[in-house]
């Protein structure tokens, strides 16, 4: 597996190491960039259109949660909206034993810590997973990150190909590497590891280059 998050699988992810926020909120403005005439209908109705018509029609029918419906339903979300859910969603982890310790944003992951210390590594997953289904995280984040690091709904390719120009302008790879030898090295946990290890103070930045490389251009 590719070891950069989709979005989802990135974020969804139990140990985490923190970063910086670098994204930005995709506004009602922003949200009908490239907008298609084509207009999808959500299975009670609601329509979406634009570049990522799809994916917020497959969010909202996919979420049982009313709150993330009503952020979804006018096609953008905003910082506002996150800062919003993140209420409900720290409410639902200490129900759960867990205590939210950063904030939600477009490009760090959560991290957690155990309120009650006799919580197996087990039970603490379970409560996450818990959470991310019943809140409608696993609905809303993936796709907050992905509008605000991909605006423009590039391919998986052109996005890797962004990601190793920042990594390269940023001086963190040597500057021959292509996407290929990207793609190996993120499926290659050995190098990986080894790659960070000779850049302990570095790995902020080649994560942000990761999650955000179109803002960091």
């Amino acid at each position: 597996m590719s070891r950069r998050f989709v979005i989802a699988a990135l974020i969804l992810c139990f140990s985490f190491f923190s970063v910086s926020g670098c994204g930005y909120t995709v506004s009602s403005e922003q949200k009908n960039a490239g907008n298609s005439s084509n207009e999808i209908s959500t299975s009670d109705g609601t329509s979406f259109r634009g570049i990522y018509a799809s994916q917020f029609r497959k969010a909202y029918d996919g979420t049982k949660s009313d709150l993330v419906k009503k952020i979804l339903k006018d096609g953008g979300i905003t910082k506002a909206e996150i800062s919003e859910f993140e209420t409900t969603y720290a409410q639902c982890l200490a129900s759960k034993g867990l205590k939210l310790t950063n904030h939600l944003d477009a490009s760090s992951e959560v991290h957690t810590s155990m309120i009650d210390n006799n919580m197996s590594a087990d039970e603490a997953n379970n409560a996450r997973e818990y959470c991310d289904t019943t809140t409608g995280y696993d609905n809303l984040m993936p796709l907050y990150q992905q509008i605000s690091t991909n605006p423009n709904n590039i391919s998986a390719d052109a996005f890797d190909g962004k990601i190793v120009d920042c990594l390269k302008k940023h001086n963190l790879v040597d500057k021959s590497m292509t996407v290929k030898d990207y793609k190996q090295l993120m499926n290659d946990d050995e190098e990986y590891a080894k790659l960070m290890e000779k850049m302990p103070d570095k790995q902020q930045q080649f994560h942000e280059c990761e999650v955000n490389p179109m803002d960091l251009q």
